[in-house]
């Protein structure tokens, strides 16, 4: 069996390891629950773009390492926590959505956060990881996002620039983890 499904609920079975490009793409109608099996390493580009989906579960997981670009773009969804094994965090994973919550599992593996990772999406809480280091050049992180709380771990060892928030970024709220020591430039948060 490659996937279980009922439409409201589907789980990605043990056996799978890789979710494919497009697998869901655009799919007409939401679901209430997206569980992926302990060994899915890779959701592909687009896989679930477009969909709205109630809970994404990935605490099953436990090899997860990669959301390719747009894997979850333009998905409406509640609280996420990112397993710890993920180590890349693809271009526009999230764009354009809506997320409760997003965190990262204790002892993340990610260190560096992809261009346009919060490309245009509505995010009440965003906590990233201890142990993100950088955020790549250049590439406008939070852009034409709204956030109303953004936890920064004192891990980022990079210069961050006004580029890493982009073209109407709404964050309300920042908060650094104690010692962080890292230069800033919020000037293109206007709301802060």
């Amino acid at each position: 069996m490659v996937v279980e499904m009922n439409y409201n609920n589907i789980v990605i079975p043990d056996n799978v390891e890789s979710i494919g490009n497009y697998f869901m793409y655009n799919a007409p109608k939401g679901i209430n629950k997206l569980t992926l099996g302990e060994n899915v390493k890779k959701v592909g580009q687009y896989a679930f773009y477009g969909i709205s989906i109630g809970t994404i579960d990935l605490s099953q997981t436990t090899k997860l390492e990669a959301f390719d670009s747009y894997a979850f773009s333009h998905v409406n969804t509640g609280d996420i926590i990112i397993p710890k094994t993920l180590t890349d965090y693809g271009h526009y994973c999230f764009q354009t959505g809506s997320i409760s919550e997003l965190r990262f599992e204790e002892q993340s593996s990610l260190r560096t956060l992809g261009a346009n990772a919060f490309n245009g999406v509505n995010i009440i809480n965003v906590y990233l990881p201890i142990g993100l280091q950088k955020f790549a050049a250049n590439g406008y992180i939070f852009r034409s996002c709204s956030i109303e709380k953004l936890w920064l771990p004192n891990t980022m060892n990079t210069v961050i620039s006004q580029g890493a928030f982009y073209k109407g970024t709404d964050i309300r709220n920042i908060e650094l983890q104690e010692d962080f020591n890292v230069s800033m430039n919020f000037s293109n948060v206007s709301t802060l």
